[in-house]
């Protein structure tokens, strides 16, 4: 970002350089009159004290300039870049983080948990019956519940684990740090699975209409970084159409 300072400095080191060659031919026209009339003379004075008057109104005003001209378009330059920056990595409508910025993530918890030793676990969680609301109440409602689920499951989600939306109607927990132990590790992400399914579960008010959704949950441990996103998630929505399929609410993989 251009700074008043640095404006100043940079007008004054053009200012003292030009100045000083102003300086030396000053010198030279003087010591030597009799290779140049004296109205030249009188010529390059007047030139550099108008060129002087200009450098200290550039000094005086510059920092007016900057306020006035560069800032605002500094600002409006940093603010599009932070908004595009936004629109990359997350979702407009419930503000969770983006199917990009889901497979970031991932990759950092697998690194985090292989480096530790430790499981983690991918939770695919699609909506029940969201069509048929969506159908019947229209896109505004269907809206209504997409951002009702973001909110409750960032709030019921540990501050280390990851709210993503996949799309439509399906979100992606990233949980981080469940444990060094396989069947510990599957125990306490069916817990988490049950907690977000029971915050899910609550319906909300649109329109003076009481809506409500289930969900079913497909979840894919790991401990390392030897298998791919994509085959992480694979498993976990295999899990998540299995449980939908069998009418339950969660299902591992």
């Amino acid at each position: 970002m251009v700074k008043t300072s640095s404006v100043n400095r940079i007008v004054l080191k053009i200012a003292l350089i030009i100045s000083v060659s102003q300086l030396f031919i000053l010198l030279i026209l003087g010591n030597f009159p009799h290779m140049v009339s004296g109205k030249l003379v009188e010529f390059a004075h007047i030139a550099f004290m108008i060129f002087l008057n200009l450098i200290l109104l550039v000094l005086v005003t510059s920092p007016l300039i900057y306020f006035l001209v560069i800032s605002p378009f500094v600002k409006a330059r940093d603010e599009a870049i932070s908004q595009a920056t936004h629109l990359a990595h997350f979702d407009l409508l419930t503000n969770l983080g983006n199917r990009r910025f889901i497979h970031q993530n991932l990759e950092k918890i697998k690194a985090q948990c292989d480096r530790r030793n430790v499981f983690g676990a991918i939770m695919l969680i699609d909506l029940n019956k969201f069509k048929k609301i969506n159908d019947e109440y229209g896109h505004d409602a269907g809206d209504a519940i997409l951002i009702s689920v973001a909110e409750k499951l960032t709030k019921a989600v540990r501050s280390e684990d990851f709210v993503g939306r996949f799309g439509g109607d399906e979100f992606v927990i990233l949980i981080n740090y469940l444990d060094t132990d396989e069947q510990q590790s599957k125990n306490k992400a069916l817990t988490i699975a049950q907690k977000l399914q029971t915050e899910i579960n609550i319906s909300i008010e649109f329109e003076d209409i009481e809506l409500k959704v289930g969900s079913s949950t497909g979840i894919c441990l790991f401990n390392s970084s030897d298998k791919s996103n994509d085959e992480l998630i694979k498993r976990a929505d295999i899990a998540m159409y299995r449980a939908k399929k069998a009418n339950k609410k969660v299902i591992i993989y």
